[in-house]
């Protein structure tokens, strides 16, 4: 979609162009032999077609459209499954390896810091008579630390979102011929964050091939399975994250029997390598959410301890094991805990992506070690201190 066209109409997807458009016929799939059901791809960037099923007689170029619904099939062809990631997914993937890379000595770094604020505060609050209240400020100082960084990530993940692109598969569907045609539909976050469902379905009026899809009339749009139906007025933001396969709903037709008739198209090997090549390898909206968890995770780590040692305060008579002793020690404990949790979430989503499993694993090992000697050692010495 150029830039004039965006200004034009800002809610309107962008669609490859007509040349650009791949067709593939499928008859065994379904068990009405006519008409032929036919898949449209849009590919912005095309890397290397590929022949999946050569015809038996002959081979018109894959830009030709069929002249009718039901049209002898012509070749098969698809683009291939790997489609060069944006700039955007390989500087978020670099950053997420850096952050995996300096999380223990970031944290063991907080930890000091925390430790000698906490030192500082009680060495110059029991002068007073009033541990408690160093013990807070000491607190209250490292949580404030943390919530400048979590600021600070709500301010990338706004920005970061604001540069993403949100593409969706559509399949349309004829109940009555079996007919089918699969469009990607593309949306900026300016104009997805605002845009309805009814947006995604107007497109096919002009970029639909077959006649009697794009003239259809629809109610709305359900997932693969049917479970969840919405209606035109829905905003897309609400339940598109960037990687998914909806229906449109023809009318008089319910999500059910539309999804049922769907699933024979959608189990298709080809269809599902020819669908997943068109949906976004990652959400940095997702990035975003687990680092958020992490470093609430981390903020928890502060928060409950300071909680349990007002509580022990209160019903303890020895002030010094309180608060050289068991209060270090259940600040470490939590927030080790909480660091376990946390990147234990994270790293079961990166096995997944990742081939080197087995490195993946090790590196985890080390930082529980690792983590696990810190807080040991500072709390040797905090007890050796008091």
């Amino acid at each position: 979609m150029n830039a004039t066209e965006h200004e034009k109409d800002p809610e309107q997807p962008a669609v490859a162009p007509q040349e650009n458009c791949l067709m593939r016929h499928v008859s065994a799939m379904l068990n009405m032999p006519p008409p032929v059901p036919v898949i449209v791809i849009t590919d912005d960037q095309p890397d290397e077609e590929k022949q999946l099923s050569p015809p038996p007689q002959q081979q018109p170029p894959p830009s030709s459209p069929p002249s009718s619904p039901a049209s002898p099939p012509h070749s098969s062809y698809v683009t291939k499954q790997r489609t060069p990631p944006s700039k955007l997914f390989h500087r978020l993937d670099r950053m997420q390896r850096a952050l995996y890379q300096r999380t223990v000595p970031v944290l063991c770094l907080g930890v000091v810091l925390l430790m000698a604020l906490l030192v500082v505060g009680l060495l110059s609050a029991k002068d007073q008579g009033n541990a408690l209240w160093g013990f807070l400020v000491a607190c209250l100082i490292a949580s404030v630390g943390w919530i400048a960084v979590l600021v600070a990530m709500l301010v990338f993940i706004v920005q970061t979102k604001s540069n993403h692109i949100l593409r969706i598969v559509l399949l349309l569907l004829d109940p009555e011929t079996r007919e089918f045609e699969v469009l990607r539909l593309e949306f900026f976050y300016s104009d997805y964050s605002k845009a309805l469902v009814a947006n995604a379905l107007s497109p096919m009026s002009t970029h639909a091939t077959n006649k009697m899809l794009s003239t259809k009339a629809y109610t709305g749009v359900c997932n693969a399975r049917g479970a969840k139906e919405w209606k035109k007025s829905a905003h897309l933001v609400d339940f598109c994250q960037g990687c998914d396969v909806l229906i449109a709903i023809p009318e008089g037709t319910s999500a059910e029997e539309i999804a049922q008739l769907a699933k024979p198209i959608l189990r298709d090997e080809n269809v599902v390598r020819v669908l997943c090549s068109g949906v976004n390898k990652a959400d940095p909206w997702a990035l975003g959410m687990r680092l958020l968890y992490f470093i609430s995770s981390v903020c928890l780590g502060i928060l409950l301890p300071v909680f349990w040692v007002v509580v022990a305060h209160s019903i303890s008579q020895d002030d010094t094991k309180v608060w050289f002793v068991e209060a270090p020690l259940v600040l470490f404990i939590s927030w080790y805990v909480a660091f376990l949790v946390a990147e234990a979430s994270v790293i079961l989503q990166v096995l997944h992506h990742r081939k080197q499993k087995r490195r993946v694993i090790q590196n985890y090992v080390f930082k529980m070690v690792l983590v696990i000697a810190v807080y040991l050692a500072l709390a040797a010495i905090i007890v050796q201190f008091a």
